[in-house]
């Protein structure tokens, strides 16, 4: 599976990034499903996608080890960067995104990580 085609210009723009440090980008990933959690209980809205798809990507970044292939860090990191996107400012924004399309960019994550090599 690639990258949807509605994401795929978004996250080739994220890929350009330089990679984060580990340590601040699993804070910052916990931050966010944490956020994630208080903003989807304050609203009764059901974010069980949504958080879902966070705690897969939790799990993925806390995942990265020493001898993780920097290419795959970069997919992982360009796909936290992609799935946390929200306003600051605003955090009911995160109830707002396309969960379906953040689970779908997810998914595609290891496959894309084998496809760009061989492509």
């Amino acid at each position: 599976m690639k990258i949807p085609e509605a994401a795929r210009q978004d996250f080739d723009q994220l890929m350009k990034r330089p990679l984060p440090q580990l340590v601040p980008l699993r804070k910052e990933m916990r931050a966010f499903v944490a956020l994630l959690e208080k903003t989807g209980a304050e609203s009764d809205a059901d974010t069980s996608e949504a958080l879902e798809v966070a705690n897969t990507l939790l799990q993925l970044v806390s995942a990265i080890e020493r001898k993780t292939s920097p290419l795959y860090i970069r997919l992982i990191c360009t796909a936290m960067a992609y799935i946390t996107r929200h306003d600051p400012e605003n955090p009911s924004s995160m109830l707002e995104a396309d969960w379906e399309l953040n689970r779908k960019v997810l998914s595609s994550v290891p496959q894309y990580k084998i496809l760009s090599v061989y492509s």
